[in-house]
């Protein structure tokens, strides 16, 4: 039996844990060295340079919702400082001074694998204040470790598809990314140790997640993180951590503006937000396709339809929750996208929500594709979920109607991994945007794969696990906020010096390198996007290494733009490797990571002490 096969037999039995676990798959890995020297003092106004992690859907119902405001002065669309974020030095105090010391490399960030390192840092003193928050000690940083429930039929099949790891191989490489991060990042002589917390029910179940927080708090940590990206966090609780002042690391992904407005504590992590998606997406039709013919629908399988010489109609179709439970950030996602469209002056014909059910609402699926195809809707614009497609699409083929697909990056569906699952008649005609980079052909090139075995030294190739760079992601986003942070170490100076963090790359994004920074109300870091069409007839590893036929090419050699800065000509898609088009590639536009040496073993292989600890 294959995936899409289980999928229709099974449906929700996976449900939104696959969708997880596809979406952990693919976090930035690959990075690239800058030329320009880090300026620390001048990063006033400017966001975080977030390190990419994307923690597979752990905001929610849905993969790849989200949204994007502006933080009172912090950045604002296009990716440009604001005004009034602290630079690091104001966050971090005096006995720190960013931009020197001993762990510095040449461009002036602290020395690692990874572009995204934040300034280096010259502490001139040993004395770190010792207990300055909850969860903090002169020694010790605790952090918990939050394992959401998995049954072993579910775990069974996720790591048949290479979407997870072992429990064993999950909790080695977040050990190892933890001892890397200890001996690489400025903690300020304390340590810091993840302590592991065990959901007690499933993650519907919301009394019980409401008594975890509870107890979560009763042990008074630092901070949490996802312990297993394959196993999300489910909104309410983050949203009780924050209510008891708890901080939470990559908890959610992709939400509104107005949820992390509502929760400050809840810091995102990689993927960008619905403002963003919606933001994007709109600038791109507004400028490109609107009052244009359809030309890449799919006319040659159904003459009759005549998309190809008609101006282009769009319908939306929107992921409004699960298992029959509305989520009210699909409703806030599709009144984002509906007012960004309206700015350039396009409609959508019909507006078409789902539950995520795939397997159980055949008929629901049936009547969505009717709706669009009655309405003469040549465009869809779909915010989507990963697997919901896999039923989708074979269902517009049945109905012999073949439009346009708008790619907008959501819920995966800018990936080979998923693309592959969807009926490829469709398919073969989808194109747009994503926030995603040129990913690399052998895994073993990845900021990942380097610095587990930086930690485990010993190890044998693949003890890192499949999703290796999702679990070093994780432990990049937490210490850029300690090491920014300074000694003070509290909530409040952890959110500070992530906000003061310079946006990363300067001068913006590369083919393998988002531009990333995080703000108050838009603690999602990559702020830029790439056009991609999906090409039935190229050839290689999808996000996972997996090798086969259908890629998710990225055009003009992986170009990324900001908000604001999209071009007004035709798309540049279905041109092939001869046009420009990339996919994949170990050594893409812009360079990979920065030379980096190991240095001498850490004792114990690193999974004690810290860069600074006595």
């Amino acid at each position: 039996m294959n995936l899409r096969q289980f999928f229709e037999r099974y449906g929700v039995s996976l449900g939104v844990l696959a969708v997880l676990a596809l979406l952990v798959a693919i976090v930035p890995g690959n990075t690239t060295q800058s030329a320009n020297q880090v300026n620390p003092t001048a990063a006033g106004g400017t966001g975080a340079g977030g390190a990419g992690n994307v923690t597979a859907g752990p905001g929610g119902a849905a993969a790849g919702s989200g949204a994007a405001g502006t933080a009172g002065g912090a950045a604002g669309s296009g990716g440009t400082s604001g005004g009034s974020a602290a630079s690091p030095e104001a966050v971090a105090g005096t006995d720190v001074v960013f931009g020197q010391g001993p762990d510095c490399r040449p461009d002036g960030r602290q020395r690692g694998y990874s572009l995204y390192m934040p300034p280096c840092v010259q502490w001139n003193s040993t004395n770190n204040g010792g207990a300055t928050a909850p969860g903090v000690t002169d020694k010790y940083i605790k952090v918990i470790r939050w394992l959401g429930f998995q049954d072993d039929a579910t775990k069974a099949i996720l790591r048949a598809y290479k979407l997870s790891d072992e429990d064993s191989v999950i909790k080695r490489s977040y050990d190892a990314y933890r001892a890397y991060s200890n001996h690489h990042y400025q903690t300020y002589g304390r340590e810091v140790i993840y302590e592991d917390y065990n959901a007690s029910a499933v993650s519907e179940n919301d009394e019980a997640m409401i008594a975890d927080a509870a107890q979560i708090a009763d042990k008074q940590p630092f901070a949490v993180i996802v312990g297993n990206p394959a196993a999300v966090m489910p909104t309410v609780l983050a949203s009780e951590l924050n209510a008891r002042g708890i901080l939470c690391v990559g908890c959610t992904v992709s939400l509104s503006t107005d949820y992390y407005r509502e929760n400050p504590n809840i810091i995102a992590g990689g993927l960008p937000s619905a403002n963003d998606y919606c933001e994007q997406s709109a600038e791109y039709i507004g400028k490109r396709l609107n009052g244009k013919p359809a030309i890449y629908a799919g006319d040659e399988l159904n003459p009759l339809q005549g998309f190809k010489t008609k101006p282009r109609v769009f319908g939306l179709m929107y992921l409004n929750g699960a298992r029959g439970k509305v989520d009210p950030e699909g409703e806030r996602m599709r009144k984002l996208c509906e007012a960004s469209f309206a700015e350039y002056g396009v409609s959508f014909a019909v507006q078409v929500s789902y539950l995520y059910d795939p397997g159980r609402n055949q008929n629901d699926v049936s009547n969505m594709i009717s709706q669009f195809k009655n309405e003469g809707v040549t465009t869809i614009v779909p915010l989507i979920d990963p697997l919901s497609p896999i039923l989708i699409t074979p269902e517009a083929t049945r109905q012999n109607y073949f439009p346009e697909w708008f790619v907008t990056g959501t819920g995966l569906s800018d990936t080979t991994t998923a693309g592959r699952l969807y009926d490829q008649n469709q398919w073969r005609h989808a194109f747009g945007i994503t926030p995603l980079w040129v990913t690399w052909e052998d895994v073993n090139t990845s900021t990942g794969v380097k610095e587990y075995h930086d930690a485990h030294r010993n190890a044998a190739e693949g003890d890192e696990g499949v999703l290796c760079n999702i679990y070093r992601g994780v432990a990049q986003f937490l210490f850029t906020g300690i090491h920014m942070a300074g000694p003070n170490l509290t909530q409040e100076t952890w959110k500070a010096g992530l906000f003061a963090m310079p946006p990363t790359p300067e001068g913006g994004g590369t083919a393998a390198h988002p531009y990333v920074y995080s703000t108050p109300d838009r603690p999602t870091s990559i702020k830029d996007f790439a056009e991609v069409y999906y090409d039935i007839t190229q050839q290689g590893p999808d996000e996972r290494g997996d090798f086969g036929t259908g890629m998710m090419m990225k055009t003009d050699q992986g170009a990324r733009y900001q908000a604001g800065q999209w071009p007004g000509d035709d798309p540049h898609v279905y041109q092939g490797p001869a046009g420009g088009a990339i996919a994949v590639s170990d050594n893409p536009p812009g360079g990979g990571d920065p030379p980096h040496e190991q240095r001498p073993p850490y004792e114990n292989e690193g999974m004690t002490g810290c860069l600074s600890c006595t």
